[in-house]
């Protein structure tokens, strides 16, 4: 079975670190999961290692601002990570009230 990837994204405080909680503490409890926290975009290595390591259900992956979404995505459907994991969610989450 292949370990799940979602991808939390957004810009700081939008609120990206209390939706993990919230799904780690309601949703998710019972699985085994990893936490990444990518500040510069290179997560390939980072992925194989940890399913060859942990073999976790989920990769919770939680790029800062500096990390490309799309090369975080790139970076997943690598022909080395195919075999091994597939993209579950990819979130963005977006805070209204600095928009206005």
């Amino acid at each position: 079975m292949k370990t799940k990837i979602d991808i939390i994204s957004g810009f700081l405080g939008s609120g990206k670190t209390t939706l993990i909680k919230k799904l780690l503490k309601e949703k998710l409890h019972s699985e085994n999961i990893v936490i990444i926290e990518n500040e510069f975009g290179e997560i390939e290595t980072a992925i194989q290692e940890i399913v060859a390591t942990y073999n976790p259900d989920r990769i919770i992956i939680e790029p800062s601002g500096v990390a490309k979404l799309s090369d975080i995505i790139k970076a997943c459907n690598t022909i080395k990570l195919k075999h091994l994991i597939e993209i579950n969610m990819v979130i963005t989450l977006v805070d209204v009230i600095c928009l206005i």
